[in-house]
């Protein structure tokens, strides 16, 4: 049986959330580290492990979201060539 491309994203977003609640606090923090380069769906299930995460997780988190936002606005505003 075929599956979904709906399908293949719920089971990968379950995998990484499998995968970083076995991390340990270290290779977390590495994961988070990465924010900017991860998939779609991981970014998804970070936001779902949220709720798992310790203190200084959850600061690394939010400051990696905050610094893709602000590259985000920063690729926005630069001119585009002709």
């Amino acid at each position: 049986m075929r599956k979904t491309g709906a399908q293949i994203m719920m089971e990968n977003i379950r995998k990484t959330q499998n995968e970083f609640l076995n991390m340990n606090g270290e290779q977390r923090l590495a994961f988070l580290d990465r924010y900017e380069v991860l998939q779609p769906y991981q970014k998804t299930a970070l936001l779902q492990c949220r709720k798992f995460m310790s203190a200084a997780e959850k600061k690394k988190f939010k400051q990696m979201m905050e610094k893709a936002a602000g590259s985000a606005r920063l690729n926005e505003d630069e001119p585009q060539p002709n």
